[in-house]
């Protein structure tokens, strides 16, 4: 069995250093430019640490609102949720990924298996943190375990996407495609039908520091 390499030479050839970074460097270009987010939670984290590492994959959570939200009174339509976590999953592979990329020599396909592997163990500590707020804001057990597994479940999807060698016009195309929205769970869930769990944007409900992103419940 034979594995090629990241810029390994063919047998005979030169070897390059320039030539090895540069199709690094042109991999890693393909994935699409990190864009400047205001960052509103506190630098001093670990959490807040990893994510400036990666390149800010919880830049995720702004791109994601703005193709979620509507005219009329600023409402999330469904699915922002489980979009949400898969972007964020994305990004943080794909930086897991440029970090690995630029070793020489290194495999390709490992890399995207290391970088699936590392994104689901943050997303599950993201997603623990999250879960012990919200039980002591007061919701019931049972329903933050449901909710953490659907949102597990959508951090999974989403760093299989960021392992793909797609652009990021096509990954954005399969997160908002209407078949993944029929088989993934959207990630709100209640056992309460007199409570709904709304995502709409109020400076009294909303917050961009809750850690389980924009959690608020509203008695009908």
């Amino acid at each position: 069995m034979a594995y090629k390499m990241n810029g390994f030479p063919q047998l005979g050839g030169e070897l390059s250093a320039k030539k090895v970074f540069a199709k690094q460097a042109k991999e890693i270009s393909k994935r699409g430019p990190i864009g400047p987010r205001e960052k509103s939670e506190s630098l001093n984290t670990l959490e807040s640490k990893v994510n400036n590492f990666l390149g800010d994959p919880k830049r995720a959570v702004d791109e994601v609102n703005k193709r979620y939200t509507t005219d009329k009174g600023g409402m999330f339509t469904e699915g922002r949720d489980r979009a949400r976590h898969m972007t964020t999953a994305q990004y943080t592979t794909e930086g897991v990924r440029d970090k690995l990329d630029m070793i020489p020599f290194s495999n390709s396909t490992v890399n995207k298996l290391f970088s699936v592997g590392v994104s689901n163990i943050l997303g599950a500590a993201h997603e623990a943190k999250a879960g012990y707020a919200n039980i002591k804001k007061g919701k019931p057990i049972y329903d933050t375990i449901v909710e953490t597994a659907e949102d597990l479940t959508n951090n999974f999807a989403g760093s299989i996407v960021g392992a793909m060698d797609k652009t990021p016009k096509e990954k954005r195309g399969m997160i908002d495609s209407p078949k993944l929205k029929s088989i993934l769970p959207d990630g709100k869930y209640t056992s309460n039908a007199k409570k709904d769990f709304l995502y709409k944007k109020s400076n009294n409900k909303i917050s961009k520091n809750t850690p389980d992103g924009f959690y608020t419940m509203k008695k009908k």
